[in-house]
């Protein structure tokens, strides 16, 4: 495993997600991701920005040795706070799979009044 992918793996579990839904919101499949937390593959400076901004961390996080959630200079000088971010992308995440669902349900109400217009029209 490269540091990078070690990087990718602690920041993704951190943030409280799977393999399968960073994959989602990055377009790749999640052996892809698996591959390049597993150091097999090196994923491209346009993916490691794209992981970046998902995670919630800045991209320098993968490209040098410091650990980015025990820098508490960091932390101290309000350039990022995990916790926060990491709890808004939580509830986001959270939002967009009620919000599905909601379309859903409603696609399947919608169904059942065509359904029942029909049945009035033939009764009548």
């Amino acid at each position: 495993m490269n540091n990078v992918g070690i990087k990718i793996l602690n920041a993704r579990k951190k943030f409280g997600i799977s393999q399968i839904k960073l994959a989602e919101m990055l377009n790749k499949t999640r052996q892809t991701v698996a591959a390049y937390e597993s150091g097999k593959y090196l994923p491209s400076i346009t993916t490691l920005n794209k992981i970046a901004k998902v995670l919630s961390v800045p991209v320098e996080y993968f490209m040098n040795d410091r650990n980015f959630y025990q820098d508490t200079n960091m932390e101290k000088q309000n350039v990022f706070n995990v916790d926060s971010e990491t709890e808004l992308r939580k509830q986001l995440l959270n939002k967009t799979e009620e919000n599905k669902m909601l379309k859903r349900q409603i696609e399947v109400l919608k169904d059942t009044v065509k359904l029942l217009e029909l049945k009035l029209k033939i009764t009548k």
